[in-house]
């Protein structure tokens, strides 16, 4: 799953890029740029999707061991109380989702995608000038 995210990430990465080269660059007919908005806007809502619900997993998975701690273990049993010592220590290490173990799976990401993207468009439209 890791590789095919980054292979995703990356692709996007490209499609944002060269689209939005070719809606600037070669204005074309009204329903032909509705048309690359649309995809543009589906790929944009396809990542951030994924981004977005990683950093909420990330985000709720941080509030387990505080949970655990405020719950009313004093009034549990021995081995309850256990359980809860076994949940809060393992909930010490952090739940994350990274892209090919190349970077952390964030609302983070999403926004560096989107900066790597403009760069990239950027990049192209100033060797198009020359």
């Amino acid at each position: 799953m890791n590789k095919l995210m980054l292979s995703q990430f990356f692709t996007s990465i490209i499609v944002f890029c060269t689209v939005t080269f070719q809606v600037i660059m070669f204005p074309a007919d009204r329903m032909k740029l509705i048309g690359m908005s649309g995809f543009l806007t589906g790929e944009a809502v396809q990542l951030f999707m994924y981004c977005y619900f990683a950093d909420k997993i990330r985000e709720e998975t941080d509030l387990i061991a505080t949970s655990a701690y405020f719950s009313r273990w004093p009034d549990m049993s021995k081995s309850m109380k256990n359980l809860l010592m076994i949940i809060m220590a393992r909930s010490q290490k952090a739940t994350k989702f990274t892209v090919g173990k190349f970077t952390e799976l964030s609302l983070d990401t999403f926004a560096n995608i989107l900066k790597a993207s403009y760069t990239y468009l950027m990049m192209l439209i100033e060797m198009d000038e020359r």
